[in-house]
């Protein structure tokens, strides 16, 4: 490759007589870094991996169904109702049922029996007392009925009841603050997905721009109407824009990875289908409020 526009030589290297060597080592660097140029690698061949795509909807579907915060939020929920309708049952009537039958050398008396829980069973009766006691084993049965019933208990049931009511409507509403953050994690999630999209495809257009302003600046260097410099500066920019490619590539990567971790579910990666929308207004601070 000739050089077009050789630089004129100092003026010491002209009174030296190195003017003309100075001009000939100066195109031969040019000329290797051309070389070196033309012969670089081949562009990256950059594909998007396949994956689930899914609307806003369903990701929010999917996330409310499947992720693990918030069933964990349902469950404590449904602990804390579970505990209401316990302090409410203390109120509710108790019946037992209870038979014995007992064995033994002096229990020839009603007042023989085993204590329970089930029924209050008092002592009645007694065991009478012989000259000639006898060790003979007899048997005595018993089958009773009972039934209680709390009717006042100054106040601590009904307290009991408060706190375990105060508690469930706490859960309740820290479940719901649950939700919302997901919500909110998921939609900020897939417009990250949208917009990382968006960047690949400008940056693939960007490196389409690039790759033709280095064709033409090469065809122009060829036919000796532009200086070598303006091909290695287009070099220079299509290896800038392929860079850019891989970082846009990435970064769409990572977007599906964190929205496939906010709905939560054994799906890897999900990709977003739809468009960006437009920022919708903040609501005020009244609206904020309620």
């Amino acid at each position: 490759m000739r050089e077009i526009f050789p630089p004129r030589p100092p003026a010491r290297a002209r009174l030296l007589g190195g003017g003309a060597g100075i001009g000939s080592a100066t195109a031969g660097a040019v000329l290797w870094l051309s070389v070196a140029l033309v012969l670089r690698a081949a562009p990256i061949p950059l594909e998007v991996p396949p994956a689930k795509a899914v609307s806003l909807e369903e990701a929010l579907a999917l996330a409310r169904a499947q992720h693990p915060a918030l069933e964990a939020s349902r469950q404590r929920v449904a602990a804390a109702q579970a505990e209401v309708d316990a302090v409410s049952a203390l109120w509710l009537p108790t019946a037992g049922l209870a038979a014995e039958l007992v064995g033994a050398t002096a229990n020839n008396s009603t007042a023989t029996v085993l204590s329970t829980s089930a029924v209050d069973l008092p002592r009645i009766g007694s065991t009478k007392v012989t000259a000639t006691p006898d060790f003979a084993p007899s048997a005595t049965s018993l089958v009773a009925v009972g039934l209680r019933q709390l009717v006042w208990d100054f106040g601590r049931q009904g307290a009991q009841g408060k706190v375990a009511q105060a508690q469930a409507a706490a859960e309740q509403a820290r479940s719901s603050r649950t939700a919302l953050g997901l919500d909110f994690d998921v939609t900020r999630a897939f417009q990250a997905v949208l917009a990382a999209r968006a960047v690949l495809e400008a940056s693939e257009q960007a490196y389409a721009r690039v790759v033709t302003h280095r064709d033409f600046a090469k065809v122009a260097v060829d036919a000796q109407l532009r200086p070598p410099i303006e091909f290695t500066r287009a070099e220079a920019d299509v290896s800038r824009a392929e860079l850019g490619r891989l970082r846009a590539l990435s970064a769409v990567t990572a977007a599906r990875l964190q929205l496939a971790a906010a709905v939560g579910g054994a799906d890897l990666q999900l990709d977003a289908r739809g468009a960006l929308r437009p920022p919708e207004p903040p609501p005020s601070l009244e609206q904020a409020r309620a």
